[in-house]
């Protein structure tokens, strides 16, 4: 799992499911999760990432890019991610910004040891809505019509 920002929400949903599994002895899956922010507060489920090592199936890796005093591993999360040794055949999930999506996929399908399949959900900030979408319904505030 590859997370960009606030990309590691949707991860820390199904890493609940996976702890879950890890509880019930219903599966041995191992997840290695790399989440990076430009700056190390915005780094901010390690608590939980720490949680969740106590499992032998679970490592993490927290990168930060913009920030030269960060004590960990600093750069781009793609590249960390890219460099991170799986054993076996694995799968990458990647959740972020369209550029980090982009650059994550790349880095890791030319990496030393490419996933099986990389499976990814980007999200971004538009001020136009999608094309085809419906328009908004009228907003009404307590005080009346908008």
């Amino acid at each position: 799992m590859v997370a960009g920002g606030t990309g590691i929400a949707p991860f820390l949903a199904l890493l609940d499911e996976v702890e879950q599994g890890w509880q019930n002895g219903q599966t041995a899956r191992r997840v290695h999760l790399v989440h990076g922010a430009r700056y190390p507060w915005n780094l901010y489920a390690g608590s939980r990432l720490d949680q969740l090592a106590a499992y032998p199936g679970f490592t993490h890796t927290q990168v930060a890019s913009d920030d030269p005093t960060y004590p960990g591993r600093r750069g781009l999360v793609g590249d960390v991610a890219s460099s991170v040794t799986m054993r076996g055949p694995y799968s990458a999930l990647v959740c972020g910004s369209p550029s980090m999506v982009l650059h994550t996929a790349s880095a890791s399908a030319s990496g030393q040891r490419p996933p099986r399949s990389i499976a990814f959900e980007e999200f971004g900030i538009t001020s136009e809505p999608p094309a085809g979408a419906a328009p908004a319904a009228m907003a009404h505030s307590i005080g009346g019509q908008l």
